[in-house]
């Protein structure tokens, strides 16, 4: 299925390493017949400076506009065939605001970027993207596999329910169909109070009786995952599902590692309509404990803060 129509690729100026993420652009937009354009951003001059170089007779800001947009072609140039044409775009202001914006004013339905030199974790404008940007953003690590390995991170209890984990497994299993790849199902569940009514000497209740109840807590996972399941014929994907307990905080992480995973598809955001909210605590643990690439999806109705206007 051909999920990706307009792709944006991310060209940082700080001398991260861009090779992976293009190469995962350019396969993307030939296998979906897609338009790939890449991006690049520069500072704002100082108004100082840029009459300082106008008494000389130079547009500052103009010449540093026309030597990025003069990388960019050239690193474009190398990748463009006949079935693929790259454009190009450079933008003045802060990268992460910049970006959106250019996914807005041409309507890109994901963005993908390299991750940030020399930063553990996912920071900056990684970070800002994954919180802010209103399409998908894929985040492209180094030493990606020759075979893709996929974990769809789904959990159909949470607020933004059905929605949300239809389209994580609709991109999961589209790309794991498109690469011919192994994709695997991850749901951690807990028994909210469970700790407590095991240890609390003001809970009178039977190891037995609080067994009990985990067990129901996790029949009510299991079939609430295999309803969401159901709507996917699996059958022909090398697949594998995994009903975890466990904090998914701890638990995805260690699947990842366990399994070799090499691109998890998770959201980022648990609610819809407001503008600007921060990616949630456990989706912000999970993502800094990994370090394989990511494709960070955001529920339907979500309002980035970042608009058009300045």
């Amino acid at each position: 299925m051909k999920r990706f129509r307009n792709i944006l690729l991310v060209v940082p100026a700080d001398g991260t390493d861009i090779g992976p993420a293009m190469e995962r652009a350019t396969e993307l937009a030939v296998r979906n017949d897609a338009r790939l354009a890449m991006t690049g951003t520069v500072d704002q001059v100082p108004n100082r400076l840029i009459k300082q170089a106008r008494r000389r007779g130079v547009d500052l800001q103009a010449a540093l506009v026309a030597e990025r947009r003069r990388e960019l072609e050239q690193l474009a140039g190398t990748y463009q065939s006949e079935d693929l044409t790259v454009s190009v775009s450079v933008d003045i202001g802060i990268p992460f605001v910049e970006i959106i914006r250019r996914v807005l004013k041409d309507d890109h339905d994901l963005v993908i970027t390299p991750q940030e030199e020399g930063l553990s974790g996912f920071e900056t404008r990684t970070k800002h993207l994954l919180r802010k940007c209103p399409c998908p953003v894929w985040v492209v690590r180094p030493g990606r596999a020759r075979h893709l390995k996929v974990l769809a991170a789904v959990d159909p209890d949470a607020p933004a329910g059905d929605p949300l984990c239809r389209l994580i497994m609709d991109l999961a299993t589209s790309l794991t169909v498109l690469e011919d790849g192994e994709l695997h199902i991850v749901h951690a569940w807990e028994m909210e109070g469970e700790a407590t009514l095991r240890s609390s000497p003001y809970v009178s209740m039977s190891s037995k009786e609080v067994d009990l109840m985990v067990e129901v807590t996790r029949d009510e996972h299991s079939n609430g995952l295999d309803i969401l399941l159901g709507h996917y014929d699996l059958a022909a994907i090398d697949h594998e599902v995994h009903l975890v307990k466990g904090d998914p905080g701890r638990v995805i992480p260690a699947l990842v590692a366990e399994q070799d995973i090499n691109l998890v598809v998770m959201g980022t955001v648990a609610r819809t309509g407001v503008a600007g909210l921060v990616i949630g605590n456990t989706a912000e643990l999970i993502l800094d404990a990994m370090d394989c690439s990511v494709l960070a999806i955001k529920p339907e109705g979500f309002v980035s803060p970042v608009t058009l206007a300045s």
